[in-house]
């Protein structure tokens, strides 16, 4: 049989090769419930299968064509400049796995994709490393930062896709579920995408959006203030005196005060501490040239359409205020978000 390095992409630890009646089937799976399967159509009508491991499967991909031969528990492989011999893995199970209950939920990868790097890495709070898909919407957050798309979808209950699946996903447009497994699939490619599901599910909190504070700043000096002060504290003081802005951190003996352009367009007052890392997954979600943050008593964060992110304020030495244009004055509170 014939086969084309370009068709072998998304190595795992197991990868079975499947020719039957001109279609080749390539099953990638880590066996601990996930896997990728594509489907190409070829001229051959030869029925050949054969099981090989990630560096193998990696080592063929390299090649532009190759002839395949099967004997036994090896595997004979001719390429353009040689002969290579590598091991069939003929005792491990490659069953793709039943899919005929799962229904379609109109969910797509797209809407949360960008609020990937919002996702926890918590093994108490298991819920945190996933997107939590409700019938309304998306929500990922690791308990202090957070995404949320608004959204109808058709779920019947609520699920949570975990953080591994993102990597394959990006050129899905269909998503179905039997509320255990998730498949996403691209018809036109002939591709899909299976996964078992988080057990538990955060719902989507119902949080206070008041833009007690309210300015728009020039996204890329934003973006470069962050990265000049991150070296030195993962957290920065908005401070904003007799109309500017200040960006204030420390460390030791080395102080910062960058004075960075902002329109305000709300508020009088704003002493507050946030993380650094957090703000710049924020920002970075703003496909303009400016991005407007809101801050309250709670949270600072950004809204765009259908889109919410934030980040909860941190403690820092000063006393927080965020004062709005009536002179009332609010003091934030480091909470974190709640977990169902």
């Amino acid at each position: 049989m014939k086969l084309l390095g370009k068709m072998l992409h998304n190595a795992m630890l197991y990868n079975n090769v499947k020719a039957d009646n001109r279609v080749v089937t390539i099953h990638n799976t880590d066996h601990d419930g996930y896997g990728f399967v594509s489907m190409y159509a070829i001229q051959s009508s030869d029925s050949v299968e054969f099981t090989i491991s990630k560096k193998d499967y990696q080592t063929l991909s390299m090649f532009d064509q190759m002839d395949i031969a099967i004997k036994d528990n090896k595997i004979s492989v001719k390429t353009k400049n040689g002969k290579i011999t590598i091991a069939n893995l003929t005792d491990i199970d490659m069953l793709i796995p039943n899919i005929d209950d799962v229904y379609d939920t109109q969910i797509k990868p797209n809407d949360f994709l960008p609020g990937r790097k919002f996702v926890g890495n918590d093994k108490v709070k298991i819920q945190s490393n996933g997107c939590n898909c409700e019938p309304n919407g998306y929500f990922i957050s690791d308990s202090h930062v957070f995404y949320i798309f608004v959204k109808d979808t058709y779920l019947k209950n609520k699920i949570n896709i975990p953080k591994e699946a993102f990597d394959y996903i990006g050129d899905m447009t269909t998503c179905s579920t039997d509320e255990k497994i998730v498949v996403f699939a691209n018809p036109e490619r002939g591709q899909m995408f299976y996964t078992t599901l988080i057990n538990v599910s955060m719902n989507i909190p119902k949080l206070e959006y008041s833009e007690i504070f309210k300015a728009a700043f020039d996204k890329a000096e934003l973006h470069e203030t962050f990265k000049l002060l991150k070296p030195y504290s993962k957290f920065v003081e908005f401070k904003y005196i007799n109309g500017q802005m200040h960006l204030l951190t420390s460390e030791e003996t080395n102080n910062f005060d960058i004075i960075v352009s902002c329109d305000v367009i709300n508020g009088t007052k704003l002493q507050t501490y946030q993380s650094i890392d957090n703000l710049l997954k924020i920002i970075d979600l703003s496909d303009v040239s400016d991005v407007t943050l809101s801050f309250n008593k709670n949270m600072c964060f950004y809204q765009n359409d259908d889109v919410k992110a934030g980040s909860l304020h941190y403690r820092g030495t000063d006393k927080m205020e965020v004062e709005s244009g009536s002179g009332q004055t609010y003091t934030p509170r480091p909470d974190f978000l709640p977990v169902a």
